[in-house]
């Protein structure tokens, strides 16, 4: 190529490798707090039409860059039906706050993965400075992580460690290993001082994991490396007849029994592991739910970024540690459930087409370093799917930016081993690509901006609720809200918070205003319906308040709170023996001495308007009530627990059975 045209696919490829190796991973990697999902997402999008806008540049000034034959790729045909999938569901989601947002997301991965997948073709001979800026980063990355874990500076009382720094283990974890294959292949590959960086990098990736005790790492590098291992054996016809040790044996035998060694041993090491998994039950729950829930729309899918909304989490608060599961942590389930069956064909269409790309890679390549390199790909894309089904890597952006950079190789090392059977023409669908992801990361960057600045409001308003500054909330909160955003960070939109502000300012109308409209824009949110009761109480509907408590607690039955709203609502309606139910069941399940002088008038009312014997028939009613929930929330322990208390009130000595 002439010189001009040199100059800029050099610049071009360094400007790619350093955006998806390091400029959107440290977007967040290195915070000490999480700066929010927008911004990261903002700092993609921008970095996408850059490198959009130079391609198309670069199309149009040198009329020799060629497309080398990718838009037959099943790569693209793959991601072309996800991207679809995503899109087609916006009749189910487009009322829901997420779905513009998880649309360009997933856009966004397919138009990085074949952006990269031009460049590395117009930069064959130096690809593998690609590895320099992968071990740098793993470098840097786990000093941070090391940094973050042994100093308390990084920790905020008694808090769990901040979300966006690397001493969250899956996050952690994920980056080290995404890290590892192009590292390794430095390792393998490079001669002299070079090869230094990467035994460095990869003793680095030790001492983190270690630190952190991460795992997950452990898990993908053991099962990726084992299943890799055997798949570059079984499938590499290069090995040859060499015999090993002089003993007669070939080496594919060697080796093949090795890979089946290793993989013995990392099925145990699995089993073990997973026996230590605190969450491994509660993972258990959501993906069950979502299967469920894949139920509803088993084509088309909820929507994009519509799971949270139908899942119902409040209801598992007995059986989950933490309520801000808003993701499923195994990322087919969540595709299926959001695109459907679409969607999931699209997004295992991915790994499918990478997995057969380097697969024959490996078998037709005529030489080492093309096989290695196709190998330690399939290692990656191996590793990545399998923390993909106890992880949510798909929900990282980062990690998305390192699935569209294997992706990529994947189709390059695959021409590599295979070149075309036709010279590369000049194609017009360079340009025409590269316009259309110019203009889709140009509206993802402004979507972003937008959120972004939506994101710092609404933090704002949760500090001003959180130190009772209600008078703050209202216009902090007018500000947060445009047109790309109007939702909290976990569904909930932005008229919840601001319903919360009016209603402690005793602004009952104005707040029943915004729970009202909370409640029909996420009627799966059970926060919304148990406020909007309150209000509805307030302005004296009390029939309208028993209908939305009566929804809280069949939404989630553990919302003791509702039950005093409930049995106040029926006093009201003259529904005396409901109220007493209702008022006794919260006493039964919560009650603190300082709730129960809250609510000390209110029983005394209720108990005047009932005869003794209508109270002594609800007690036992209840009693079974209370029974019959023991027995599926709290198991066989619990229920005798009650009983024991039951027979200590009717003064009955408990029998030899018992």
């Amino acid at each position: 190529m002439p010189e001009p045209a040199e100059r800029f696919r050099k610049i071009l490829f360094h400007v790619m490798a350093a955006v998806t190796t390091v400029i959107v991973p440290l977007s967040i990697s290195t915070a000490t707090l999480d700066p929010g999902l927008m911004f990261r997402f903002t700092v993609w999008a921008g970095c996408l039409a850059i490198v959009a806008a130079m391609v198309m540049w670069g199309s149009l000034r040198y009329k020799n860059l060629n497309a080398h034959g990718l838009w037959r790729s099943g790569l693209v045909v793959s991601g072309t039906l996800y991207v679809l999938a995503a899109a087609i569901g916006f009749w189910v989601a487009i009322d829901k706050p997420d779905w513009l947002y998880a649309t360009l997301r997933t856009a966004l991965l397919v138009a990085h993965m074949v952006l990269f997948a031009l460049i590395l073709m117009w930069n064959r001979e130096r690809w593998q400075q690609l590895t320099y800026y992968s071990a740098s980063f793993m470098v840097l990355i786990s000093l941070v992580g090391i940094v973050q874990w042994g100093s308390p500076l990084f920790r905020i009382g008694m808090l769990d460690p901040p979300y966006g720094t690397m001493m969250h283990e899956n996050l952690f974890a994920s980056f080290l290993f995404l890290s590892t294959p192009l590292t390794l292949y430095g390792a393998i590959r490079m001669k002299k001082m070079s090869r230094l960086l990467f035994f460095v990098a990869l003793l680095a990736m030790v001492a983190a994991v270690v630190v952190s005790t991460t795992r997950a790492t452990w898990i993908a590098l053991t099962l990726g490396a084992a299943i890799a291992g055997m798949i570059f054996v079984i499938g590499d016809r290069k090995i040859g007849v060499e015999t090993l040790w002089r003993t007669g044996i070939q080496k594919r035998v060697a080796a093949l029994a090795l890979s089946v060694v290793l993989l013995a041993g990392a099925v145990v090491f699995v089993t073990y592991v997973s026996d230590q998994f605190d969450d491994l039950h509660e993972r258990t729950l959501l993906w069950q739910r979502t299967l469920e829930l894949t139920e509803l729309h088993p084509v088309t899918g909820l929507g994009a970024g519509n799971w949270v909304q139908y899942t119902n989490i409040e209801n598992m608060r007995n059986r989950i540690s933490q309520a801000n599961w808003i993701r499923p942590h195994n990322d087919p389930l969540w595709v299926l459930s959001e695109t459907g069956a679409l969607g999931l064909i699209g997004y295992l269409g991915l790994f499918a087409t990478g997995f057969w790309l380097t697969w024959r890679a490996i078998r037709e390549a005529k030489d080492n370093e093309t096989r290695w390199l196709a190998g330690l790909v399939l290692f990656a894309l191996l590793g990545f799917f399998l923390i993909s089904n106890s992880g949510f890597p798909r929900e990282r952006l980062e990690h998305s930016a390192y699935f569209a950079t294997y992706l990529a190789l994947s189709f390059f090392v695959y021409r590599m081993a295979i070149p075309a059977k036709q010279p590369a023409k000049r194609s017009s669908g360079v340009r025409i690509f590269s316009v259309a992801v110019l203009l889709l990361a140009s509206f993802a960057t402004i979507v972003g901006i937008y959120r972004t600045k939506g994101e710092s409001r609404v933090r704002i308003a949760h500090a001003a609720l959180a130190s009772e500054h209600y008078e703050v909330v209202v216009p902090v909160l007018r500000d947060a809200k445009n047109p790309f955003f109007d939702c909290h960070p976990n569904g909930l939109p932005i008229e919840y918070m601001r319903g919360i502000a009016y209603y402690e300012q005793k602004q009952y109308l104005k707040a029943r205003e915004n729970f009202e409209y909370s409640v029909n824009k996420n009627s799966y949110q059970g926060m919304s319906m148990w406020w909007l009761g309150r209000t509805y109480v307030h302005t004296e509907q009390y029939p309208k308040a028993a209908e939305m408590f009566m929804r809280v607690l069949e939404w989630w039955p553990d919302n003791v709170f509702s039950l005093p709203g409930l049995a106040l609502s029926y006093y009201q309606m003259q529904e005396y023996e409901l109220a007493y139910k209702y008022m006794l069941r919260y006493q039964k399940q919560y009650d603190p001495q300082r709730h129960r002088q809250s609510y000390a008038s209110l029983w005394q009312a209720i108990q005047q308007r009932l005869t003794p014997e209508q109270m002594a028939a609800l007690d036992q009613e209840v009693e079974e009530v209370e029974l019959r929930r023991a027995e599926e929330k709290r198991g066989k322990r619990h229920i005798e627990l009650i009983r024991e208390k039951q027979r200590e009130r009717l003064g009955i000595e408990p029998s030899r059975g018992d």
